[in-house]
């Protein structure tokens, strides 16, 4: 499971922990390792619902660090009529597939 705390929201993913790739274990629905490193990056500007949108990646790490990247974050920004920025949807990517699920609110 991949926790935002921007949105205090989740996203269920499936994936090899790296220190138990040798055993073949893989996460368990739940379980809570890892984290973000270093903020937003790769600005890219987009379209979301025929407005411009700011897409921007986050890389996600496992419980040894940079060393274990899981995959990455993306969040797709917009802003509103008074000027506020807010995420209008995310994903994750991993090597072997994408998550996503429905913003609440959008």
């Amino acid at each position: 499971m991949v926790y935002c705390h921007y949105l205090d929201e989740s996203i269920v993913i499936t994936g090899q922990r790296a220190t138990e790739a040798e055993l073949g274990k893989t996460l368990e629905p739940g379980e809570v390792c890892g984290g973000n490193s270093r903020g937003f990056f790769a600005p890219d500007l987009s379209e979301y619902e025929g407005q411009s949108a700011l897409l921007v990646e986050e890389y996600l790490v496992g419980e040894t660090g940079m060393v274990s990247g899981i995959g990455m974050a993306h969040f797709l920004l917009v802003w509103n009529e008074e000027g506020v920025c807010e995420v209008a949807d995310w994903w994750i990517e991993t090597r072997e597939e994408t998550f996503s699920q429905k913003r609440k609110g959008h």
